[in-house]
C-alpha cells in the first residue's frame, strides 16, 4: 500500500477536522468540567481555612477562659485561706482573752483566800494568845485589854513574818 500526497493532504485535513471538532465536543466541556472541580475545591479549601481559623479563635478564647477560671479559682483559694487564718487568730485570741480572765479570776480568788486564812489566823492567834496570857496572868482581861493584848501579838508576829 502505497499513499500518495493526496491521501496524505486527506488524512491532515481528517486529522484536522477531527483534532477540532474532539476540542470543541470533548476538550471544552472537560474543560469546564474540571475547572467547575477546581473552584470546588478551592471552595472547600476556604471553607476549611475558615473553619481552621474559627477553631483557632473558639481555642484562644477557650483557653482565655480557662485562664481567667483558673485566675479566679486561685484568688478564691487564696480567700479563703485569708479568711481560715483570720478565724484562727480570732479564735487563738478569743481562748488567750478567756485564759487571762480565768487567771485573774483564779488569782483573785486567791488572794482572797489567803487574806480570810491570815484574818482567821490572827484571829486564832488572838484567841490563843489570850487565853495563854489569862492563863499566865491568872485573871480574866476586859475587852480593851484583850483588844491591846491581841493588836500587839499581832503586830510581833508580823514582825517575825518579815
Amino acid at each position: 500500500m502505497e499513499f500518495g500526497t493526496t491521501e496524505l493532504i486527506w488524512a491532515i485535513i481528517n486529522f484536522i477536522v477531527f483534532a477540532a471538532a474532539m476540542t470543541w465536543l470533548l476538550y471544552k466541556p472537560v474543560l469546564k468540567l474540571l475547572d467547575g472541580r477546581a473552584e470546588e475545591i478551592e471552595g472547600r479549601l476556604s471553607r476549611a481555612e475558615r473553619a481552621q481559623t474559627e477553631a483557632e479563635t473558639t481555642r484562644q478564647k477557650l483557653e482565655a477562659q480557662l485562664a481567667q477560671a483558673e485566675a479566679q479559682a486561685q484568688d478564691i483559694l487564696a480567700k479563703a485561706a485569708q479568711q481560715a487564718d483570720a478565724s484562727r487568730q480570732q479564735v487563738v485570741g478569743q481562748a488567750r482573752e478567756e485564759a487571762e480572765r480565768l487567771l485573774q479570776k483564779a488569782q483573785e480568788a486567791i488572794t482572797r483566800e489567803k487574806e480570810r486564812a491570815v484574818a482567821e489566823l490572827r484571829e486564832e492567834v488572838a484567841g490563843l494568845a489570850t487565853m495563854a496570857a489569862g492563863r499566865i496572868i491568872g485573871k480574866t482581861l476586859t475587852v480593851a485589854d484583850h483588844k491591846q493584848l491581841v493588836d500587839q501579838v499581832v503586830a510581833e508576829i508580823g514582825e517575825h513574818k518579815s
